[in-house]
């Protein structure tokens, strides 16, 4: 029998946790309503940055992968100068 390493047991549990990219450059989106069930889960400065952009449309201009955790972040261009990074559970295709 082998025993595990913790350091072992917490790679396995990031890599897991990896996204896979939803979204390319481009692409038309719209940040997603919240529900109350998501609401809850977030924290006070997360749901106010969501709740200002919510049923905004934009479009993807970039998109950037964190190394250590491998989630992936969006950057959202609106209007001329405004612009905000989602992930992308937050956001819904508009390209169908």
């Amino acid at each position: 029998m082998n025993q595990l390493d913790l350091f072992e047991i917490e790679e396995k549990e990031e890599s897991s946790l990896v996204e896979e990219v939803i979204f390319q450059d481009g692409d038309r989106v719209k940040v997603k309503k919240l529900t109350d069930d998501e609401a809850k889960e977030l924290e006070p400065e997360d749901y106010y940055y969501i709740k200002d952009y919510e049923n905004k449309k934009g479009v993807i201009s970039t998109s950037s992968k964190n190394p250590k955790n491998g989630t992936i972040s969006y950057k959202v261009d609106f209007d001329r100068d405004k612009f905000g990074f989602f992930y992308g559970k937050d956001l819904i295709s508009l390209d169908i």
